[in-house]
């Protein structure tokens, strides 16, 4: 009975409006702070979640009113610029589900959606809805990784794709390779955590 309760409560979390009205000063300084992991918003708690995606909703809604893409996915994703803290923050918490596209605005929610298509999250988003009680730091620490590994994939393969472009298959096969060999210990890493929130799930189930 508490699983299918805090399920619930968090299925509100995921699909109600965003809670707080913020300005947009604010909401940066929410953001930034959980970019940093400096923040006095809990993400392990619903209302900490909400709080969250307001923030998200409302820089992102302000930085459009300026003609500025926030968080600018494709710009990152597509060259070599650094996503700050607050960008990689927002990707890991769309992969979670707790914040969704459409709370982005303009090309920046377009991104989000073709990112959710891109990938198949239905089983990890399983996971962290129902680790965030028993297990949060594990399904925070995944979902980072889960953020660096997608920023870290598309930027090998697009300048893979340029070396191929020009001829070069043997540095683009090199390229692909060296980051194959080190994305297997990330890889082996979110095996773990996943194997941990499980138990963690299960041992919070029989409580």
């Amino acid at each position: 009975m508490r699983r299918v309760v805090m399920g619930a409560l968090a299925l509100v979390g995921a699909c109600a409006p965003a809670g707080p009205v913020l300005s947009a000063e604010e909401a940066e300084t929410i953001v930034s702070a959980v970019g940093r992991g400096a923040s006095s918003v809990d993400i392990c708690s619903v209302e900490g979640r909400t709080t969250f995606r307001a923030a998200v909703s409302a820089y992102s809604e302000a930085r459009a009113a300026d003609g500025v893409v926030w968080p600018d996915f494709f710009g990152a994703l597509g060259g070599d610029r650094e996503m700050s803290g607050g960008e990689l923050a927002v990707m890991g918490a769309i992969i979670a589900g707790y914040v969704r596209a459409d709370d982005l605005a303009g090309e920046a929610e377009q991104a989000a959606r073709l990112m959710n298509l891109s990938l198949n999250l239905n089983d990890q988003r399983r996971l962290f809805r129902d680790g965030m009680e028993d297990a949060c730091p594990e399904v925070m620490r995944l979902q980072q990784l889960m953020a660096r590994q997608q920023v870290e994939a598309q930027r090998v393969e697009q300048r893979a794709q340029r070396l191929e472009e020009r001829g070069d298959r043997e540095r683009a096969y090199d390229l692909r390779q060296r980051y194959f060999n080190r994305a297997q210990g990330v890889r082996a890493e979110m095996q773990n955590l996943m194997q941990t929130i499980e138990t963690k799930i299960a041992a919070g189930e029989r409580t």
